[in-house]
């Protein structure tokens, strides 16, 4: 027995070696996945981990996870936040992470800003800050009046994510070295968001601008000449023209009800484009124009009401099809209508190389000015037999048609089957209810 006891002995003392002897840098990345509630839980194990949250290079705290929201609880939470800053040692952090809502009585914008300040201290190189709200309680956050003024000349970030918050610009702003910039819900009332902001980052390459609000603006210019990613989502006023100016652009969505003017040098940079427009608020050859500048582009997504757009622009047959050999997937969004297959007809002769093509069918008429809407619906409709799209799509491996009708899957079928003949797989999914309805 009490071999056995000592060879268990053994084996636990080997495996509580194997845990506690690993190099410090190694502990600190393991213990960083960890939620920061499990990591203080942590420094109980032994003397060799009591001091592992004082040199943690990766700090997350996220006030959403509590799930007692009491007073209590919120002060308790702050005070975590306190009690971990201040034991931290002078080593870097790399990630600093802050989810809270800030309130007149338990966290306040004194608060946010000195852990902001840490994190700056610090030489912070991935900042993340987000202003909660929890809709359902009714409960909307405080705001902080203004974030330090370190933040907008800190020379070691290169990632920087705020969120829903108003942000007032201070006079002073330089990041020389962020390459990703991502605000989402955030209100700007200073008109010199686009003068003394953007143009302040000269090596950002990711700009993600989603749902936030420039007041006072009529004109957005975003020009980065080293800007790889944008994604722009904006749905507050159609008035706002944007202009965007970034010749070494790859990916690209734009989703918003804004006018929007892209550089030639733009267009042909770009190899993933994905546009959701919305009818009646734009000129009607925008979406032609942005079709005809692109050139290296392998996958497009036309969504909302871009083919609508491209149907009433007068000019599009006289500048379809083009050709661009470079496409290879296309993605669509359409209503079951002449003057819609029409364009699609126009698309799939402009790209010859077309590998993969994804078609949301709209059954339901969106916004438009035609008076008639049952006329117009009458004579769009496609008669038996209808031999519309007889093109040659030899290249084409997939087409994937979505709706949300059997009755309007076995009527598109009818449509597209001249071309069933030349593809290697044809998919057609309707939906009906919560069931998938699969037709090869």
């Amino acid at each position: 027995m009490k071999k056995k006891k000592k060879c268990f002995s053994s084996s636990s003392e080997q495996k509580e070696d194997r845990l506690t002897s690993l190099p410090e840098s190694i502990r600190n990345h393991i213990v960083s996945f960890l939620p920061i509630e499990d990591t203080v839980k942590l420094t109980i194990l032994s003397t060799q981990w009591r001091n592992i949250c004082s040199c943690l290079s990766n700090l997350k705290f996220d006030q959403s996870l509590l799930k007692n929201k009491t007073e209590l609880k919120q002060r308790d939470f702050r005070n975590l936040v306190d009690r971990l800053l201040i034991n931290h040692d002078n080593s870097n952090v790399t990630k600093f992470s802050l989810s809270v809502r800030v309130d007149p009585e338990v966290i306040t914008g004194l608060h946010i800003n000195s852990w902001i300040s840490f994190a700056l201290k610090h030489n912070v190189q991935d900042l993340y800050l987000g202003l909660l709200s929890d809709l359902y309680l009714g409960l909307l956050s405080g705001q902080v009046d203004r974030l330090p003024s370190a933040l907008f000349t800190c020379n070691t970030l290169i990632a920087l994510h705020l969120c829903g918050m108003e942000l007032q610009l201070p006079t002073v702003i330089y990041f020389p070295n962020i390459k990703t910039l991502k605000l989402d819900c955030v209100k700007f009332f200073d008109e010199r968001f686009t003068e003394i902001f953007l143009p302040r980052c000269p090596a950002l390459e990711y700009l993600s601008l989603i749902g936030c609000q420039f007041f006072f603006l009529t004109s957005f210019t975003i020009s980065a000449p080293n800007l790889k990613v944008l994604v722009f989502c904006y749905y507050v006023t159609s008035k706002l023209e944007v202009n965007l100016s970034a010749p070494n652009l790859q990916w690209m969505e734009y989703n918003s009800i804004c006018k929007l003017n892209v550089s030639p040098e733009t267009l042909r940079s770009l190899t993933t484009a994905k546009i959701v427009t919305y009818i009646v608020l734009y000129p009607m050859s925008m979406v032609t124009k942005i079709l005809m500048g692109l050139c290296k582009v392998t996958t497009l997504s036309l969504e909302g009401t871009a083919i609508e757009l491209l149907a009433r622009d007068e000019a599009l047959s006289a500048c379809f099809p083009i050709s661009c050999s470079s496409l290879t997937h296309l993605n669509l969004e359409m209503r079951p209508s002449k003057d819609h297959v029409k364009v699609v007809v126009l698309l799939l002769r402009s790209y010859p190389n077309l590998q993969s093509l994804h078609i949301w069918f709209q059954t339901k008429m969106e916004s438009t000015n035609i008076s008639d809407i049952k006329a117009y619906q009458k004579s769009q409709e496609f008669s038996t037999g209808s031999n519309i799209l007889l093109i040659n799509l030899h290249h084409l491996k997939g087409l994937i048609c979505k709706c949300i009708s059997k009755d309007f899957v076995a009527k598109e079928a009818e449509i597209w089957s001249a071309e069933a003949v030349m593809m290697s797989q044809i998919k057609m999914k309707s939906y009906s209810g919560d069931t998938w309805v699969m037709m090869e």
